[in-house]
Order: structure tokens, then C-alpha cells, then sequence
């Protein structure tokens, strides 16, 4: 691309007398072009420029034209503009942008909001405020500035069309070329023409402005939107009911809500939502203006917003816990009052901003209670109760319609129909509904007795049952179509919630976790003819919270395995078929991690030969473990968006053909977030969006894989959000290819300081494992012993702990154990990259992990410190975790120190060097707090981010 064409100049003369390019002769053809032109711009201009003085001496005699021909024309190109780019038009110091999806990236700017309020901004606010959503602006100059380059950049691709249709002329006859001459100079002159007209309504005056000319009916203008983001918000249950319910428009019935960070408007005889999204926190006012047009929305916490909404774009009323509805006159005397409902509490009312309309002989309006006993004429009205119920009431004929009822406590749990698009949603009041998610239709809904909380939901692999666990321990399995009792009684084996609910994939068995680390194991058996569910047995197998209960299968045998993952690094399998009643036998019980804690476990989809358990933890690392002798085969860096991954599934695929490509859907504490498999530590693999800022308590998936459901436990909703997978095929094509998405995760990348150093370490490291002192021929090699991979980590600043070692050793030595028979003992420097980066600490070390080691082995001292004693610290070092011997501690102490070389005792002239004597006693002081742990006898320096570095 020529200089000119990435960057046109602002007058049409001189673009077309520097342009120069192969093939194309400018002295014939060009001549031919600007001529052209200025023939149909001088035809153009005269008219205009008599147009404008009669358009001046109307405004100096005070008169206003009617919108012409012209004008019409302009507003025709102006909305052409709009649907391409960014539109801002002013109305006094706010300027609507037509862009929803960036309501309030203006005011996130202007905050200076960090990474997180980005992350917090929607991908895409819904189809309502694609043509009506406001932003913020500074000056009125900016938005003409902004139109009238948009204008610039349209006309200038518009004259490179000409230019190349110019140059396929020459081989055409004389006939064609003034034809097609014409077509483009009749082109030119169009486009002139209504950037001149454009030009001077926008100046002039702000009537074709979004502001000026949107009704009530643009909102409902839905349109097509192109599907650019992974995942995409389509649907909302829930409300916060501690919030009013405003009454947006009457003749449709559009409600104004608010659900967790976005504003819902719901339009009720349509069935569609429409939502305002752009706040990082849970909303916590809102308000309306009279005309009910505008909304403003606040949110309370960190980046806090305040954003402001184009929606459409008497009497003394209130409302007691007793479900009455009263009305007062200026004199506060009752004239009416609504008590026969039987409502709940009264949370809010909001009127129809329609006029009443005046009784008629059909009219069946309710006599006032004055003693004139006239009509009582009041407008329509919406009613929101404290119990999360919505109320529509038609003043004319008293009618009372129950709009919708949503949970008015937390909800947690959420399952998904294993074949059809339902998804039944548990709260903690003690609702089951169920909805169809495609069509957004509620179903049908179960309310239990009172203190019956719903804690978890699972549909069984058939659909045909619903177990559900409740808050005080109940265990209920219900009929999936009608939510009726699938057994007589329920389990009652539990005292304290049941966070647990799984399947066998057969049906045959039912596991159950909860609060109080205990597994309970259910099973289907066979009495006169008749398939009953009976209790098996329970154990309390864990000593901290299960984090994960799952089943597989057996692969020689089809059978049932149970597994459990809790809190306490544990990985417990158990042996169903030798269980019995009262007694879970456990077959074995594997460590899964050191110093981190596991958050989730997953079976990891076949897309190898070796069958692997997928575990995450707390050090956003994602592990794999063969599934049989649960060794840890892989540690890789996982999605790192904030805080660990709490819960992961795998994508459903659709089809036979989409097996090799598979996903992982995950949330943490606030976002959901989709993954590439397989998992390799690439960042680019990963995208997450803010799903509830409170809170995320519990995800589903459909069962085709299109959509993903979360669940925002306090917030009380559920949020539906539609998978775009191409978008993130795309965003990890723009990341790069091989090694260049892992160059970006070292300080530098590939030619900073890091990889340099990282290099001289690993070909120092060849050298020394054939010898300093050799005079024998090297042996030149891209690969060094495994034997040196922790001397290089430890060289560039990594410590790990010799558990750590021997998985890395185990990663390398089996990688193509599988597939080829051999075990493999070198590795070359980009494989020790990859190592290195998924091993690694994902932020580095941190005086915060150093500290609470200390709060838990340490005691306060006089000053109010955390220290530990100099005794206790080296007998902590002798005896606990990885101990070392007394020779391994006073080597350790003296290379701290200084008096010794690190790794003295490796190089081959270490012989003749005489081991150094050091007294601890005199060198470590009497109490050791974290930070003189870490600066004094560690050598870091501690930095402003309470993170440490190398010296």
C-alpha cells in the first residue's frame, strides 16, 4: 500500500496530483479523472452557493427552510455513515454515541480505570442500544470533528474505487469509457453533494441527531448482530428485588430492572430482554426521568460507575408489608386503596407514563371512598413485591396479572438437560424452576416446605431425574417433567449442606458431598420387579471441603468409579463393588499438590491415548494425572483472569466431527472464560467477561454446546450467555504461532535480557555436564541433561520444590512414552521454556506466601510481629516439608552467606576447596520475621507490589 493510500490527504486535488502507482499513467488518464471533476464540482457548487445565501438571508430575517429534497438526501447519507462507524451528535454538554457496546468506556477512560474495570465492560451491550446508547464527551467540537472525518475517510475510498476503474479504461472502446466516465464522476459529485449537506445540517443544528429523532420504537429495532465476541449475554433470570421496578413504556409493557451489573428491560408481550451493560459491580441505584426516556444506573464498589441510559430511546401513593396499595389526596384523606390481592410485602410501585384515559359508558373503573363516591381514575401500574414477584395492574376492570415471580434468595444451583434446552435453576428459598432456554419460557416450578434450601441440581445422563441436595442436608430425587418425589421419603443422612450432587453414567448410582467433608453413596436396586433407590453408605473421607465429586467408568469392566478431590490436597478414589451397607471402601488416596490447594476436577476428553484427570488449583496451574496411577503427567499455566478457576466443564461438541476440537467452559470468582484444548499454557487459548461482580456460584452447559449458564448465588440470578468459538479461533491466530505467545510472558520477550541470560545459562549448563576443565573435543548439542534442568531453573530465579522437580522430570521423561515405547532424558531450550513458564509462579514470589508461613509457624512478639524463634526456624528446617540434613542446611547457609560459591561442591576443582565453618548463632538473629527471612538471609529485595525479586 502506497504512503498515500494509508494516509489520504484532506483535499481531493491533491490526492489525485500524488498518486502514483505501477500500471497507471497519469499524464492520459488522470487529466481525463480531474477534469471530471472539477466540471461536476463546479456544476454542483453554483447552486449551492445560491442556496446558501437564500439560506442566509432567511436566518438573518429570523424564517426556517422546510427540510428539502437535499436534506432529505443528506439524512439518508448520514444514516448510511452511522450503521459503519461511530456516530456522536451533541445535545448541551452529552453526546449519544450509537455504539452500545461502549457506554461506558468514556467514563472508564475518564476514571483511569485499571484492568479490571476493562474487563468489567460488556463485548456487547443487546441489540436495544445498538442505535441509541449514550456516551459521554467533552466538547461539541469533537463530535463535528469526528463526523467530518468520517466523512473524509468515506470519500477518500470512494475516489480510490474511481481511480481503479480508471485504470481498467485503457481497453475499452472510446463509447465505454465516457459511460463509465460518467458513472464515476456522477459517483464524485454525489458524494460531494451530501458531505456538503451533511456538513451544514450537522453545523447547523442537531435535528438529525440519534437524540433529536429516536421514538420509543427505535429500542425494538432489532437487528442482526455480527458475532465478533466469544461469549455474548442472551438472557437474564433473576431480579434484585431490593431494587424498584420502573414502568417503561404502557402500550407494550416494558419493565425496568435490575439483575446483578445490568439493567434489564423486558418487554413483556414480546418475551424479549433487552440489557444495559457497562458496570464492573452489582448495581445498587437506579432512577428514571419523568418521561421515563432516561435511566441512570450507579454501582457501588471499586472503579464504581455512573452511567446514563437513553431508553427509548397527582396522586400520594404507598404500598405496606401487608400487600396494601393506599391512595391519598393533597389533604392525605384516603381515596382508594387495593387490600383483597393477598400480595406480599410491597417493594415498589412505578405508574404507566400515560395519561388515564377518561371513563366511557364501558368503562368498569372502581367509586372512590368520598362520599361524592365518583370514579376512581388512576393509570396503569407495575407492583414489585419483597418476595421477587412482579404485578402488572390494569386500573380499568381492576385486573391483577402476575407478571413474573424469580427467586428472592440466593441462587447456587443450576443444571442443565442432558438432551433438551431446559435448565432447571435451585434457590435457597426453596424454588426449583424450570425454564426453556431457547424459547425463554418459564416451564414449571416446585416450591418446598419452609426452610428447604436448594444447594445443588443434577440431571441424570437419561433426563429422566433431577437430584437435588438441600442447605440443611436433605436429599431429594425428583421426576424431571413434573418435579414430583421419585422415592417416598427423602434421604436424610446429612446434618449440614449438600454441596454434591452426581450420577453414575449407567443411573445405577447417586454420590452425595457436603459441608462437613462426607461422601454418601446412593444405589438403584431391584424389589419385586420395582427399580428402588436405596442408601449404601457414607464415609467422612476428607478433613477440609470437597471441592469435586465424579464419576467415570471402568474401561475393562464398564463399571462405575467414584472419585473425590478435596480442599486438603487429596485425590480419593473408592471401590463401589466391594462396598456395602454402612461401609464405602476406598480403593487408594493420591496428593495432588504442595503448598497450593485444589479448586476443581474434570475428566480431561480423549484427545491422546493416555486417559488424564484434569485438576486445577490455586496457583492457576491446570494439572493432568493419568488416570489409572494418578502420577501427574503435565503442569501447566491455566487461565489467569483475576483469581483461580473454580469450575470447569468440557464443551459439548455436536457432531462426530468436532471430537479433535474440543473446549473447556470455566469461571472463577467474577468472570466465565473458555479455553482451547488441548492446554499448553498459550494465553492467547483463553478469553473470560465479568459474569457476576458478587460472585459466581455455579455454571451448566446446554447440550449442544451453545450456550453457558452461571449462577450469581447472592445476586439471585442466573446469567445465559451464547458461545462464539470462531471469535476465539481468531483472537489465538492473531497471537502467533510456535513460541512467539510464550515469548510475550517473559520480561523482554525474545530479545530482552531474560532470554538472553536464559540462553548463556543452558549452554553454560552443556559445558559443565562434560566437564569445566576438559581438554577432550565438546560435544556441540540443542539439548542438555535432565539431570541440569534444576540447577538452569534455579540460575534464572525459579526455586522449585524437589516435588516440583521430579513432576517436571515425570513430564519430560514420559511425553512420548505412549506413542513410541522410549523414555526421554534431554530436553532442548524451547521444551525448557515451555517448562519453565507452565512451572513457574504465575506472578512470581511474593512476600505475601512468605508471611502467612509465618502467621501459621510463628508467634507474636512484644512488638506486635509475627516471628519465629532462631531454634524453631532450623528445627522447622530439619524436620518438616522437604527436610534437609544438617550437612544440606550449613551448605545452603554458607552460600546464603557468602563465604562459599553456589554450587561449589559440583564444579570438578571443588575437591581441593575446604568446606567453610559457619556459626548459626552468630549469623541469624534471635527472632526472624518474614521480611528478614526474605531480604537478609535470602538476598531479595522486596518490591513496591509486595512482590519479590533476584538481587
Amino acid at each position: 500500500m502506497s504512503d498515500t493510500e494509508e494516509n489520504p490527504p484532506e483535499e481531493t486535488g491533491e490526492s489525485v496530483d500524488t498518486e502514483k502507482e505501477e500500471e497507471y499513467n497519469p499524464s492520459s488518464e488522470e487529466e481525463n479523472l480531474q477534469q471530471s471533476l472539477t466540471e461536476d464540482t463546479v456544476s454542483w457548487e453554483e447552486p449551492q452557493e445560491e442556496e446558501g445565501q437564500i439560506e442566509d438571508g432567511k436566518r438573518a430575517r429570523g424564517e426556517e427552510e422546510e427540510p428539502g429534497e437535499g436534506e432529505k438526501k443528506g439524512g439518508t447519507v448520514t444514516k448510511q455513515a452511522a450503521k459503519k462507524s461511530k456516530k456522536l451528535v451533541n445535545l448541551d454538554d452529552i453526546v449519544i454515541s450509537s455504539e452500545s457496546s461502549t457506554s461506558a468506556s468514556s467514563l472508564t477512560e475518564t476514571s483511569q480505570s485499571n484492568e479490571s474495570s476493562i474487563h468489567s465492560q460488556s463485548p456487547e451491550v443487546s441489540e436495544m442500544f445498538r442505535e441509541v446508547s449514550p456516551n459521554i464527551e467533552i466538547t461539541e467540537a469533537a463530535a463535528v470533528g469526528y463526523e467530518e472525518g468520517e466523512m473524509e475517510s468515506l470519500r477518500w475510498k470512494l475516489l480510490q474505487e474511481v481511480k481503479e476503474e480508471a485504470k481498467r479504461e485503457s481497453g475499452l472502446s472510446a463509447q465505454d469509457r465516457r459511460d463509465r466516465g460518467s458513472r464515476n464522476s456522477g459517483k464524485l459529485s454525489f458524494l460531494l453533494s451530501e458531505e456538503g449537506q451533511i456538513s451544514s445540517q450537522f453545523k447547523g443544528s442537531t435535528k438529525m441527531s440519534m437524540v433529536s429523532t429516536s421514538t420509543e420504537d427505535t429500542l425494538f429495532q432489532k437487528e442482526e448482530v455480527s458475532k465478533v465476541y466469544p461469549l455474548t449475554m442472551t438472557w437474564s433470570f433473576g431480579w434484585n428485588s431490593f431494587l424498584p421496578v420502573y414502568y417503561i413504556r404502557d402500550n407494550q409493557r416494558v419493565i425496568l430492572y435490575i439483575c446483578a451489573h445490568t439493567a434489564i428491560i423486558y418487554n413483556v408481550f414480546k418475551n424479549t430482554q433487552y440489557h444495559l451493560q457497562g458496570h464492573p459491580n452489582i448495581i445498587s441505584c437506579l432512577c428514571v426521568s419523568e418521561d421515563r426516556r432516561w435511566v441512570a444506573t450507579a454501582d457501588k464498589g471499586p472503579d464504581c460507575l455512573i452511567i446514563i441510559w437513553d431508553s427509548f430511546t397527582g396522586y400520594i401513593v404507598t404500598g405496606d408489608i401487608k400487600g396494601s396499595i393506599k391512595f391519598y389526596d393533597h389533604t392525605l384523606s384516603v381515596v382508594n386503596w387495593y387490600s383483597n390481592f393477598k400480595l406480599g410485602a410491597i417493594r415498589t410501585l412505578s405508574f404507566s407514563k400515560a395519561p388515564a384515559s377518561p371513563p366511557t359508558e364501558k368503562s368498569n373503573l372502581p367509586i372512590d371512598c368520598t362520599l361524592k363516591g365518583d370514579l376512581f381514575v388512576v393509570r396503569n401500574f407495575i407492583i414489585g413485591t419483597f418476595d421477587a414477584t412482579v404485578y402488572h395492574m390494569t386500573a380499568d376492570g381492576t385486573k391483577l396479572e402476575k407478571l413474573f415471580v424469580e427467586p428472592r434468595d440466593a441462587v447456587y444451583a443450576i443444571s442443565c438437560h442432558p438432551y433438551q434446552p431446559l435448565i432447571a435453576v435451585g434457590s435457597v428459598c426453596g424454588m426449583i424452576k424450570v425454564w426453556d432456554y431457547e424459547k425463554k419460557m418459564y416451564l414449571f416450578s416446585r416450591a418446598f416446605e419452609k426452610g428447604l434450601g436448594v444447594q445443588s441440581l443434577t440431571y441424570n445422563p437419561e433426563g429422566s431425574l433431577l437430584g437435588a441436595g438441600f442447605t440443611e442436608g436433605t436429599v431429594y430425587i425428583l421426576d424431571a417433567m413434573s418435579l414430583e418425589n421419585e422415592i417416598p421419603e427423602p434421604f436424610k443422612y446429612s446434618r449440614t449442606s449438600v454441596s454434591h450432587v452426581s450420577f453414575s453414567h449407567d443411573s445405577n448410582y447417586m454420590a452425595t458431598a457436603d459441608v462437613s467433608f462426607t461422601v454418601a453413596v446412593y444405589k438403584v436396586v431391584v424389589i419385586n420387579g420395582q427399580r428402588v433407590w436405596e442408601y449404601l453408605a457414607r464415609l467422612r473421607s476428607h478433613h477440609n471441603s470437597i471441592q469435586s465429586l465424579l464419576f467415570g467408568v471402568h474401561l475393562d469392566s464398564n463399571e462405575p468409579r467414584l472419585l473425590s478431590l478435596g480442599k486438603d490436597r487429596f485425590l480419593i478414589e473408592y471401590n463401589l463393588i466391594k462396598s456395602y451397607k454402612d461401609h464405602l471402601e476406598v480403593l487408594d488416596i493420591h496428593r495432588t499438590d504442595q503448598g497450593t490447594y485444589p479448586t476443581c476436577m474434570i475428566w480431561y476428553p480423549p484427545l491422546t491415548k493416555e486417559l488424564f484427570l484434569l485438576v486445577c488449583n490455586s496457583c492457576y496451574k491446570v494439572k493432568l494425572f493419568n488416570s489409572t496411577t494418578k502420577m501427574c503427567r503435565k503442569t501447566l499455566l491455566g487461565p489467569a483472569y483475576g483469581s483461580p478457576i473454580q469450575h470447569t466443564q468440557v464443551l459439548p461438541v455436536k457432531n462426530t466431527f468436532e471430537l479433535q476440537k474440543r473446549h473447556l467452559v470455566f469461571i472463577n470468582n467474577d468472570k466465565v472464560g473458555l479455553q482451547i484444548l488441548p492446554v499448553d499454557g498459550n494465553p492467547h487459548k483463553t478469553c473470560a467477561i465479568i459474569c457476576h461482580p458478587s460472585g459466581v456460584a455455579g455454571m451448566a452447559l446446554s447440550y449442544d454446546g451453545r450456550y453457558a449458564f452461571t449462577a450469581g448465588g447472592q445476586d439471585c440470578s442466573v446469567a445465559q450467555w451464547e458461545i462464539n468459538l470462531s471469535a476465539l479461533e481468531a483472537a489465538v491466530s492473531l497471537g502467533g504461532e510456535d513460541l512467539t505467545p510464550f515469548y510475550g510472558l517473559v520480561s523482554g520477550g525474545r530479545e530482552g535480557k531474560f532470554y538472553r541470560e536464559l540462553e548463556d545459562y543452558f549452554y553454560y549448563s552443556q559445558l559443565r555436564s562434560q566437564g569445566i576443565d576438559t581438554m577432550e573435543t565438546r560435544q556441540v548439542s540443542e539439548h542438555i541433561c535432565l539431570s541440569e534442568l534444576p540447577f538452569v531453573m534455579r540460575a534464572i530465579g525459579f526455586y522449585p520444590s524437589e516435588e516440583k522437580i521430579e513432576d517436571m522430570f515425570n513430564e519430560i521423561k514420559f511425553s512420548e512414552y505412549v506413542d513410541t515405547g522410549n523414555l526421554i532424558d534431554k530436553i532442548n531450550l524451547p521444551d525448557f521454556l515451555k517448562v519453565y513458564l507452565n512451572h513457574r509462579l504465575p506472578f512470581g514470589n511474593t512476600l505475601t506466601g512468605i508471611q502467612e508461613s509465618f502467621n501459621i509457624l510463628g508467634f507474636k512478639n512484644s512488638e506486635g510481629k509475627m516471628v519465629i524463634r532462631r531454634e524453631d526456624f532450623l528445627n522447622l528446617l530439619l524436620t518438616k516439608g522437604e527436610h534437609m540434613t544438617e550437612e544440606e542446611m550449613y551448605d545452603c547457609f554458607a552460600t546464603l552467606f557468602g563465604l562459599k560459591p553456589e554450587g561449589w561442591k559440583l564444579e570438578p576443582a571443588s575437591s581441593s576447596v575446604r568446606e567453610p565453618e559457619i556459626c548459626l548463632e552468630d549469623e541469624l538473629p534471635e527472632e526472624i520475621t518474614a521480611e528478614i527471612f526474605a531480604t537478609e538471609i535470602l538476598g531479595l529485595t522486596i518490591s513496591d507490589s509486595s512482590g519479590l525479586s533476584d538481587q
